[in-house]
C-alpha cells in the first residue's frame, strides 16, 4: 500500500501546484494603470481580458472616490458601452460607442440615468486613416419639455480615461503609471453587476 500512497501524495502535490499556477496566472491578467491628472485628481483603471471588463475609478483632488465606470469590451479590446456610478454606487448614466465598417470609433454617446442624451462626440478621419479633431455636442433641454437641442462645444473629452481603449491617446499634462495586478493600497470595492450591458451595441453600417 505504501507505493499507492506515495504516488497519491505526488498527484496531490502536482494538482495543488497546477492550481496555484492557474490562480497566479489569473491574477496576472489584470492590467492596472494609474493616471495622474494635471489638476491633481487621478484615475485608476483595471482591465481584465478574461472577463472583457474595464473598470475606471476616478478620485478628486481630495483623494475621495467621485465616480466609477464599468465598460464592456469585445474580443478586440474595444469598449462597446459602459455604465457610470457615483461614489455611492448609484447609476447616474451610461455611454455607448458606435464603430464604422473599418472597426474605427465613429461616435460616442453619453446618456443620463433616464436614458436621455447629454453629450455626443463624433470622430472623424482623414484619407490616411488618421484621427482628426472630434466634434462635440452637448444636449440642452428646452423649456417646457420637448426634444433637447444640440449645442456645439469647442472641445471634447471622452468618458474613457484609459489610453489605447478605442484608440484613445494619452493626454498632455497627465502622467501614466503602468502595472499588473491590483497594487497595494488600492481600495477594494464590490464588483459591479453586468446587468444592463448588452452584447449587441456595435453597429456596423
Amino acid at each position: 500500500m505504501k507505493p499507492f500512497f506515495f504516488f497519491l501524495s505526488i498527484l496531490i502535490v502536482l494538482s495543488w501546484s497546477q492550481m496555484t499556477q492557474r490562480v497566479a496566472s489569473a491574477k496576472q491578467v489584470i492590467h492596472v494603470q494609474t493616471i495622474l491628472h494635471e489638476n491633481g485628481s487621478r484615475t485608476e483603471s483595471r482591465r481584465n481580458p478574461d472577463t472583457r471588463v474595464l473598470e475606471e475609478f476616478y478620485y478628486g483632488i481630495n483623494k475621495r472616490l467621485k465616480n466609477r465606470k464599468l465598460f464592456q469590451l469585445d474580443e478586440e479590446g474595444r469598449a462597446l458601452q459602459g455604465l457610470i456610478f457615483d461614489a455611492r454606487d448609484n447609476l447616474v448614466g451610461r455611454v455607448e460607442f458606435d464603430f464604422d465598417e473599418f472597426g474605427r470609433l465613429r461616435e460616442e454617446r453619453s446618456l443620463n440615468q433616464k436614458g436621455r442624451p447629454t453629450q455626443r462626440i463624433i470622430y472623424r478621419y482623414n484619407n490616411k486613416g488618421e484621427r482628426l479633431k472630434p466634434l462635440a455636442y452637448n444636449f440642452e433641454e428646452k423649456a417646457g419639455g420637448g426634444e433637447a437641442r444640440e449645442v456645439p462645444q469647442k472641445s471634447a473629452r471622452s468618458s474613457l480615461a484609459t489610453p489605447g481603449i478605442n484608440n484613445m491617446p494619452k493626454l498632455k499634462g497627465d502622467t501614466y503609471i503602468e502595472g499588473r495586478g491590483v497594487p497595494k493600497g488600492m481600495r477594494k470595492v464590490p464588483r459591479i453587476s453586468l446587468k444592463g450591458l448588452r452584447k449587441d451595441r456595435v453597429r456596423k453600417k
